[in-house]
């Protein structure tokens, strides 16, 4: 992926930011939020490109985060840990780990 490219459009942080409040106040999850991301390919940033994903390193999912937590901060928090394993597993995938591979110690 090149440095310049984006997954989240300026609109759709835009109508995510719109959203934020609304999630606070209610105390409630942020399931609009969550289908804009999967339906832009967000949650897949760190799969390499050869298994469907963007194919990002770990410097663009960040930049790519930040971009998201400044216009709705929850919503980043939410999939941040969701973005966190997805990327451990690709990483580990990238390093020859094959399905199945104990590499946590578990």
């Amino acid at each position: 992926m090149q440095a310049c490219e984006r997954i989240l459009s300026d609109k759709l942080l835009h109508q995510f930011a719109e959203r934020a409040g609304v999630y606070d106040r209610e105390n409630r999850f942020f399931h609009e939020d969550f289908e804009d991301l999967r339906d832009a390919g967000y949650l897949t940033m760190p799969v390499p490109k050869e298994l469907g994903g963007a194919g990002m390193t770990l410097a663009e999912v960040c930049r790519e985060q930040r971009r998201l937590g400044y216009y709705a901060p929850a919503t980043a928090l939410g999939v941040n840990m969701h973005l966190y394993w997805v990327g451990l597993v690709a990483d580990l995938w990238r390093q020859g780990a094959s399905p199945g591979t104990r590499c946590l110690g578990v």
